[in-house]
């Protein structure tokens, strides 16, 4: 699958103490992959997971597989192939695509940019999309643009955290660096085991047991995703608005609806 590439980034960007910034052109320029990759997410997944995987293959539908009913040794089943673990923090999964939406919300002048995976199946249906999306509000002093918060999708519900809820980093040279509140530009998140619901931070009881409250599930730092140089991320128009997924709502359907959030 081909994605997008690295582009040169530098006159659209401040580094703020305040938050991460950039010029208004990074939004509509090439479709808005710009302001995309600025705040590109690294994500966490825990070992013994469905890994996620492209929505689309040679622009067909990927088809999802059976549900895991909750059965440990069945989440990983069908999905993406998880390299040898080598150590939290430390071990770089398959670099498969993120999907982009790029919105802007005249209700409260924010842009949302939101960020889609794909896994062939969850603990209660087959196919699944998890999101999260980030906002970035306009500085009125000299009309730039700053990463506010992110709006995380969570079992149907989107909870929305303050940018300084995150652990966030630079760039490749600082990925893996602990800690939260830096104020960088990309955050780091935590996809549970089970449901794939999105975390600001780690958890590490009930890893084998899936019957407990959303917050209450094993996530965990086995392995990361992230790559700006070769880079995974790709437009949503590679997903086709009128793909069914069956319980698993298509990512345009979010987009639409990402302002009322």
């Amino acid at each position: 699958m081909l994605f997008c590439a690295l582009f040169a980034l530098t006159a659209l960007v401040t580094r703020a103490l305040a938050a991460y910034k950039v010029d208004g052109r990074a939004f509509t320029t090439n479709g808005g992959f710009e302001a995309a990759q600025i705040a590109q997410p690294l994500f966490f997944f825990a070992s013994g997971s469905c890994y996620p995987q492209d929505g689309e293959v040679n622009g067909w539908q990927a088809d999802g597989n059976g549900q895991d009913n909750c059965i440990i040794n069945n989440l990983s089943k069908g999905c993406e192939h998880q390299i040898p673990w080598s150590g939290n923090f430390n071990t770089k999964g398959p670099q498969v695509a993120t999907y982009f939406s790029m919105d802007y919300c005249s209700g409260d002048n924010t842009w949302r940019v939101t960020y889609n995976l794909y896994f062939r199946h969850d603990q209660g249906h087959k196919s699944d999309w998890e999101w999260v999306s980030v906002i970035w509000k306009q500085d009125g002093g000299d009309q730039t643009w700053y990463t506010d918060s992110i709006i995380l999708e969570q079992d149907g519900k989107h909870v929305r955290h303050a940018w300084s809820d995150f652990g966030t980093f630079w760039d490749d040279n600082d990925k893996l660096e602990s800690g939260t509140g830096q104020l960088r530009n990309h955050p780091r998140i935590y996809v549970d085991k089970w449901h794939h619901a999105m975390w600001p931070g780690p958890y590490g009881g009930n890893k084998g047991n899936c019957a407990v409250l959303s917050h209450l599930r094993f996530r965990m730092n086995d392995w990361y995703m992230f790559d700006l140089q070769n880079g995974n991320l790709a437009s949503i128009d590679r997903i086709k608005p009128e793909w069914n997924y069956g319980k698993a709502s298509n990512p345009h359907s979010t987009s639409s609806g990402i302002c009322w959030q």
